[in-house]
């Protein structure tokens, strides 16, 4: 199983390392299930790697600004 996010909250990491920041550790952490993908296919791993419909729901507006647009 490949996940992504963060363990500490939207609104923490904003606080210790600022909003544009956070949008780009939010956004490569997304990039790795492509990376996870892309591996599987080029070393021709065996494994029952799927992607799977997920919903990614902000909890408010502010919140919504700092998620990367492919991920709205």
């Amino acid at each position: 199983m490949v996940l992504t996010g963060l363990k500490l909250g939207v609104n923490e990491l904003i606080s210790m390392y600022g909003r544009e920041l956070t949008r780009r550790m939010y956004a490569a952490s997304l990039e790795t299930i492509d990376a996870v993908e892309r591996i599987v296919k080029d070393e021709n791993i065996g494994c029952d790697f799927a992607r799977t419909d997920t919903s990614k729901s902000p909890a408010n507006r502010r919140i919504l600004t700092t998620m990367p647009a492919r991920s709205k």
